[in-house]
């Protein structure tokens, strides 16, 4: 499958270096699956993600007053746009999954912080180009870009449903990431499936006021793998820079044990001068 563009985002160039930051036992997972995880948006613990923000809600609620004034000659009484206008976010978190990557040619210590100090921290480097390879070898429906930061508190661009997958607030800025995302009809209509064969089980169905095409974050397929060939992908391993060296002997006997011939460094970030 090729490479699905959307004019909503904006693609990254093939010889951008990407980085992903793993525990040692998420990167033992990527060599012996050959496999990228990708998530299901609603399983981050940012809750803003692919969501609108707090600009855009509050314009949506005026509208909501404004459409309360005159519903007796513009719509059915009761009838909220907010309400509709939600529904396509809460289909995309319960739907789509992300595989995310730090666009850079160098480290960043906030990554490493971020993924432990001391436990086993690694990276792995690879390219835009090398993703994109690795997606179009996936059957699946999947786009790739930037993602935008912004104000959460007063940005108000009201992008399309996928372009809210591309964005996050501009406290993650430091992560300079770009993204892959599936978004697959086929899931789509599976996850929606099992979302009312969930619902149908409790035992407030049908009174519980949720929408019962929507997967809540506990049910459905959590995450998806897609095919990532490493030795093909990945051009480099990076231990980071806290690890004791007992960890470069488990990622050395690790690459061994899969026959894979990939450069392997330990990081130099907090050695002196």
């Amino acid at each position: 499958m090729t490479l699905e563009l959307h004019s909503d985002l904006r693609l990254p160039s093939d010889d951008i270096i990407l980085w992903r930051y793993l525990d040692f036992v998420k990167f033992s997972l990527l060599l012996d699956r050959q496999s990228l995880w990708f998530p299901r948006t609603d399983q981050f613990e940012d809750p803003l993600e692919g969501t609108y923000t707090d600009a855009e809600v509050g314009y949506l609620c005026a509208l909501d007053a404004l459409n309360v004034s005159h519903d007796a000659h513009d719509a059915a009484p009761g009838f909220l746009v907010s309400d509709r206008a939600l529904r396509g976010p809460k289909y995309m978190r319960a739907s789509a999954y992300v595989s995310c990557w730090r666009a850079g040619a160098g480290q960043s210590m906030a990554m490493w912080d971020l993924y432990g100090k001391g436990s086993g921290a690694i990276a792995v480097k690879s390219t835009v180009g090398y993703l994109k390879q690795a997606i179009m070898e996936s059957p699946l429906r999947i786009f790739l870009g930037w993602v935008n930061y912004v104000d959460w508190n007063n940005s108000s661009s009201h992008p399309s449903t996928l372009a809210m997958c591309f964005r996050k607030d501009s406290s993650y800025e430091h992560e300079k990431e770009v993204r892959a995302v599936i978004w697959d009809q086929d899931q789509i209509s599976r996850n929606m499936s099992d979302a009312l064969v969930a619902a149908r089980s409790r035992s407030d169905y049908p009174d519980s006021g949720e929408d019962p095409f929507i997967l809540r974050k506990e049910d459905g397929v959590r995450g998806i793998e897609v095919p990532f060939a490493s030795e093909k992908f990945i051009t480099e391993v990076v231990i980071g820079p806290r690890e004791v060296p007992a960890v470069e002997g488990l990622v050395e006997s690790i690459l061994k044990r899969y026959n894979l011939k990939i450069k392997m460094t330990v990081s130099d970030r907090l050695r002196p001068r």
